[in-house]
C-alpha cells in the first residue's frame, strides 16, 4: 500500500479515466457543432484531388497526389511550436483534431479545384520544398515537415 501512495499510482489511475471521459464527452460536442470526422473529411478531400488532377494534364497529375499525400503527412500534436495544452483543455491533441471543421474543410475543397494544373512546377507554390496544399494543412492539423527529409 506504501508502495502505491509513494509513487501516486492512484492519482495517475484517476487521471487516465477523467481523460477518456473527458475525450468522448468533446468528440460528441464536436459532433454536435457540425465539424467532420477526419477520415470522412479525407475521403473527401481525395475526392477533389481525384477529380482536380483528372481535368489536368497527364505531366502535372502526379503533382496533385503527392501533395494529398504530404498534406497529410505528420501530426501536429508531436510538433516544436504545437501549443495545445492537454490539461488545460482537459482532452488530449489526438482527441481534439479527430474533427475538422466543416468551414474550414470547405476552405481547403476550394483550395484544390481553384489551383491552376501547373501550381507546383511553375505557378503558385513552385517555390515550396514540400508540395502541400497549405490551407489543407491547418485544416487537419498536419505537420509534413515532421517527416520531410
Amino acid at each position: 500500500m506504501r508502495f502505491v501512495n509513494r509513487f501516486g499510482f492512484i492519482p495517475l489511475v484517476i487521471f487516465v479515466m477523467i481523460q477518456c471521459t473527458f475525450n468522448a464527452a468533446w468528440e460528441e460536442i464536436d459532433k454536435l457543432k457540425g465539424k467532420v470526422d477526419k477520415d470522412e473529411a479525407k475521403s473527401q478531400l481525395l475526392n477533389a484531388v481525384n477529380m482536380k488532377s483528372s481535368t489536368c494534364n497527364s505531366y502535372f497529375q502526379p503533382d496533385f497526389n503527392l501533395a494529398y499525400t504530404k498534406t497529410l503527412t505528420g501530426n501536429a500534436c508531436y510538433s516544436v511550436g504545437n501549443e495545445f495544452n492537454e490539461k488545460k483543455e482537459m482532452r488530449t491533441c489526438e482527441s481534439a483534431y479527430k474533427f475538422v471543421d466543416k468551414k474550414n474543410l470547405d476552405n481547403c475543397i476550394e483550395e484544390v479545384y481553384t489551383l491552376p494544373c501547373n501550381a507546383f512546377r511553375n505557378g503558385v507554390y513552385a517555390s515550396m520544398k514540400i508540395p502541400v496544399f497549405p490551407t489543407c494543412v491547418s485544416a487537419f492539423h498536419t505537420d509534413p515537415s515532421l517527416n520531410y527529409l
